[in-house]
């Protein structure tokens, strides 16, 4: 089985209007969402074997915030310029290239390609906000095959979503 995590990084900041959209920051709403959301991650377990994340500031700043909640701190990850603003085409092949050994994976990046993609893969959201994470699964042991069966939603939340609860 092979299962992909989405995670869309938490609420930029745009106090800056000039600030080049690569180097945003994070908001102070964005900083407390990571809270509930890296809080979460920790209280149900999840792991992943790897963790692949936009060089963005913002993405950056949202997976050390995550990790700053005592979740995924062993988690190998690698930040690199081919997630910010990637389209879905780009995040499929991404995800069909992965490391054969990796089991869960989690994807760090952006709209509107993250939002395409879960959408393509059945979520069917009519936005996918600031700091959601969804994950899908498949009955597969190759990630050449992912997304060419049909896949199952492991998990879909948003910080609005959690507050309700």
């Amino acid at each position: 089985m092979k299962k992909i995590t989405f995670i869309r990084h938490a609420k930029s900041s745009w106090a800056d209007l000039g600030c080049p959209d690569h180097q945003r920051n994070l908001s102070p709403r964005g900083m407390n969402d990571l809270i509930t959301m890296g809080e979460l991650l920790k209280k149900r377990n999840v792991f992943f074997d790897r963790a692949i994340c936009s060089d963005a500031v913002r993405t950056r700043l949202t997976w050390e915030g995550l990790q700053a909640q005592g979740f995924g701190t062993r988690i190998p990850v690698s930040y690199t310029s081919e997630l910010y603003h990637a389209s879905q085409n780009q995040l499929l092949s991404c995800i069909r290239h992965l490391h054969p050994k990796d089991s869960h994976v989690a994807l760090i990046g952006h709209n509107p390609g993250f939002e395409n993609l879960v959408n393509f893969f059945g979520l069917s959201v009519d936005k996918f906000p600031t700091l959601a994470i969804a994950t899908f699964q498949a009955s597969t042991s190759n990630w050449s095959d992912f997304g060419r069966q049909p896949l199952q939603l492991a998990l879909f939340t948003y910080p609005k979503k959690e507050e309700g609860l």
